[in-house]
């Protein structure tokens, strides 16, 4: 489907910015509770598990399809369900494969989704004739295919007893009235538009330019020296975190590949900021993987934490990060976040 560029993507004198050319398109499904309340806690890795079944069950041309693995099929170079919901690491080239170096940890490329779910009221639990919806970022492949991912979306809701009352297209003017150069027939635009499109109360305010807070809406589980963070949430591993994921994603789904070229100040400021309040706490929890056959958690943290200092220079950082999730589990609902 076709995306329309918009010149705000350029008009950033940011070392990272090259990173915000990224296209995300946003769609929300509404539905309503039926027969009995649902619990919404949670709901994203029961949505990202049918989701998946549904992608299989159309893609797969073979009988058995839900017990058949994937790996090593003829037909995988050329699979929509792999493309969309299980994309493959790229083969070595031929040179480096010849030399059977010893077998190196595999990095899978990034999902090319992630979702979130809420509640009208903001309730855990939705009532019945209560409503809700599911909120879907597609990238790459998930935004050329956006029918056909959609379409296993909606029936994934479906299953859970839930009836779904209308799909939508957002757009970066959704939340800015006053942006009306998109137009009429697009369905993604740059992380650039996306940042400048949310209110900007959402992530700066002139009463605390020194302030910025961080809230974690679903689990959160950052990586720091090989281990997950434990107690906090230092602002330095935020930002390198959110550098990384930002990177990962345009490398497997942007149109080029300039990563930004941040001088070494641009992270030493950040480990300058400083944390002010600390409100996180460890939140567990976990989803049956169907694929696996076992259990996968996605611990991380929730609540919210507040820094203190220079930073101006991660707002938009900060902002693109809401946009597309952080951490680990994003395509199970994790790591949404909030900038405040």
């Amino acid at each position: 489907m076709a995306t329309t560029p918009n010149p705000a993507a350029k008009t950033h004198d940011d070392p990272i910015a090259p990173l915000f050319t990224l296209y995300a398109a946003k769609f929300r499904i509404d539905f309503t509770a039926v027969r009995k309340p649902r619990r919404i806690y949670g709901m994203e890795a029961a949505i990202r598990g049918r989701l998946g079944f549904n992608l299989k069950r159309v893609c797969c041309p073979f009988p058995g399809f839900r017990n058949r693995p994937c790996e090593g099929c003829a037909l995988s170079d050329n699979c929509l369900y792999l493309t969309l919901f299980a994309p493959e690491p790229a083969p070595l080239p031929p040179a480096l494969a010849a030399l059977n170096l010893p077998p190196l940890q595999t990095k899978y490329p990034a999902r090319p989704f992630v979702l979130a779910v809420e509640t009208g009221d903001g309730e855990k639990v939705l009532a019945e004739d209560g409503r809700g919806w599911a909120d879907f970022t597609l990238l790459g492949p998930a935004i050329r295919y956006c029918s056909l991912f959609l379409e296993a979306a909606a029936g994934a809701i479906r299953s859970l007893s839930l009836e779904m009352a209308d799909l939508r297209i957002l757009s970066p003017a959704s939340e800015n009235p006053r942006q009306k150069d998109q137009t009429a027939d697009a369905v993604a635009w740059p992380l650039s538009v996306w940042i400048e499109g949310e209110s900007r109360a959402a992530f700066f305010s002139a009463e605390h330019p020194d302030r910025l807070t961080l809230q974690c809406l679903t689990p959160v589980k950052l990586i720091q020296n090989g281990r997950a963070a434990e107690g906090e949430i230092p602002f330095d591993l935020f930002v390198k975190s959110a550098v990384r994921r930002l990177r990962d994603l345009k490398r497997a789904y942007g149109g080029d590949n300039d990563m930004g070229d941040p001088a070494p100040g641009f992270f030493h400021g950040a480990g300058a900021v400083a944390i002010q309040e600390n409100r996180l706490f460890w939140s567990r929890r976990k989803r049956r993987s169907v694929r696996q056959g076992q259990d996968v958690y996605l611990n991380g943290f929730k609540g919210e934490i507040v820094y203190g200092g220079d930073l101006q220079p991660y707002r938009r950082l900060a902002r693109a990060a809401a946009v597309v999730h952080i951490g680990k589990g994003t395509s199970a609902g994790n790591g949404r976040i909030r900038i405040i």
